[in-house]
């Protein structure tokens, strides 16, 4: 397994003021799209020239825009457990919580050690 170094960590929260907190209830529809692993994790960038750096902070800056619009990416997944009837339901918490931003570096990793990370 290829080296990979991360060089900061953070919480980004969308460039909104949300004075009222949404909550999105899901039904047993919405919960089976949770087992589907589609969602995309990350992005992929070359090497930068070493005279042009790439501006991390312009992408944690782009990243605050778009969860003003997809807020409930921002949000928190939530279960509730009903004692009455004994039933579980889960919703989004739209808090505006944010998403991790992980800024880090390989120099030994390619394209496909990532789509194919076993080897096949």
């Amino acid at each position: 397994m290829a080296e990979v170094n991360v060089i900061s960590s953070s919480i980004v929260a969308g460039n909104i003021n949300q004075s009222e907190r949404t909550k999105i209830h899901l039904t047993s529809s919405d919960l089976n799209l949770l087992q589907d692993d589609y969602t995309q994790r990350g992005l992929l960038f070359h090497k930068p020239d070493p005279e042009n750096r790439f501006n991390i902070s312009l992408l944690k800056t782009s990243l605050s825009s778009v969860l003003a619009i997809y807020f409930p990416f921002a949000g928190r997944l939530v279960k509730v457990d009903n004692h009455e009837d004994s039933t579980v339901s889960f919703h989004v918490d739209c808090n505006n919580s944010g998403a991790k931003f992980v800024h880090a570096i390989s120099e030994s990793v390619s394209v496909s050690d990532l789509l194919q990370p076993d080897g096949s």
